[in-house]
């Protein structure tokens, strides 16, 4: 007599996909201000960006502005609007 193998069903709700895939994407919009030069040409897109890093959830968001707002690569004016944003969070 052969036995069946108990395959596992996969459960979405086990797996912290979500967490995976946000932590992932602040990850890469936090990139995008080392990746893209900040010109004219490229400042609503940068702006787009930032925007997008404030629709994350408040822990991931703050922590991203933070670390770019301490980032000393990027130019005095982008760092005090990172510092603007991770304010707006908390109120």
């Amino acid at each position: 007599m052969v036995r069946a193998r108990r395959v596992l069903q996969f459960d979405p709700r086990s797996f912290p996909i979500d967490s995976i895939l946000r932590q992932a994407a602040a990850q890469a919009l936090r990139a995008e201000f080392h990746r893209v030069p900040s010109a004219p040409a490229t400042r609503s897109y940068l702006n787009e960006v930032l925007r997008s890093i404030t629709q994350l959830p408040a822990p991931l968001a703050r922590q991203a502005l933070k670390t770019l707002a301490d980032d000393k690569k990027l130019s005095v004016r982008w760092r005090r609007r990172f510092e603007e944003a991770a304010w707006g969070l908390d109120s």
